[in-house]
């Protein structure tokens, strides 16, 4: 039980460094600035994440981190 405990904390812990590093990316300068040109103001955090992921920026991160990318795209 102890070994199956451990898995499952690593894959807690994975997870929440590829949710981290992908809502840093979601938060860049480059996708502030996209956003921004796409809504014509400055953008919400709701319109960072719909440009992040319509610009194909979550699907990139997702094949850059060997996951599924069938749920990266809206």
């Amino acid at each position: 039980m102890g070994a199956e405990m451990n898995g499952s904390q690593d894959q807690e812990q994975e997870l929440e460094q590829y949710i981290r590093g992908q809502f840093n990316e979601m938060q860049s300068d480059l996708n502030k600035w996209g956003a921004g040109e796409e809504f014509g103001h400055d953008p919400s955090c709701e319109e960072l994440a719909i440009h992040y992921i319509k610009s194909g920026g979550a699907r990139r991160y997702a094949e850059r981190h060997n996951r599924n990318t069938g749920a990266a795209d809206l």
